[in-house]
């Protein structure tokens, strides 16, 4: 549901909430210690979510090529408001070479591209630039900051606009 409709979703915790405090004071019979008995659930809360972004900081900060499949999806998510059908680390080949691929569907460049450009100028252009630009350079920024020596690239190889039942785009982490 929180993909469909993410303000709906406010609204039943929004209601969540405020069932849930209203039995905390059916079972305290207080006001006094229910708002007590909230504050202290809402500080573990607290804790539990910093503890998260602890986490999500520390991959950040990863110097594992396989950690960036994370940042991939997370990012995926917070530019998309999706998730990739699938995102997979390959290992390094014989020349030193590791890649992680990503696959998505419902892409809003290709649906958009379908029905405003020429079907030729759709499968001679790449409409992947966008996500090749954008997700390359960060994934570089990242590299870089944590002192990993790769040059990265991420190219466009697959696109529901040229025909192909999915968008696919791997990263290539080349050593310097």
């Amino acid at each position: 549901m929180w993909w469909r409709a993410p303000k709906a979703s406010a609204i039943l915790l929004n209601g969540s909430i405020v069932y849930l405090y209203d039995s905390f004071v059916k079972l305290t019979q207080s006001h006094e210690k229910a708002a007590e008995e909230w504050l202290l659930m809402s500080q573990r809360a607290g804790r539990a979510l910093v503890n998260e972004m602890f986490n999500l900081i520390v991959m950040m900060a990863s110097k594992s090529i396989e950690d960036v499949t994370f940042i991939i999806d997370f990012a995926w998510y917070i530019f998309l408001n999706q998730k990739p059908i699938s995102i997979k680390y390959i290992p390094p080949d014989e020349e030193g070479v590791a890649k992680i691929i990503w696959n998505w569907d419902n892409c809003i460049i290709c649906t958009d591209a379908q029905h405003i450009l020429d079907p030729e100028i759709v499968k001679i252009h790449h409409l992947g630039w966008l996500v090749s630009g954008v997700f390359g350079t960060a994934i570089q920024m990242i590299q870089d900051y944590v002192g990993n020596s790769y040059r990265i690239e991420v190219e466009d190889t697959k696109s529901q606009a040229r025909g192909d039942p999915y968008c696919e785009a791997p990263a290539y982490f080349y050593p310097i």
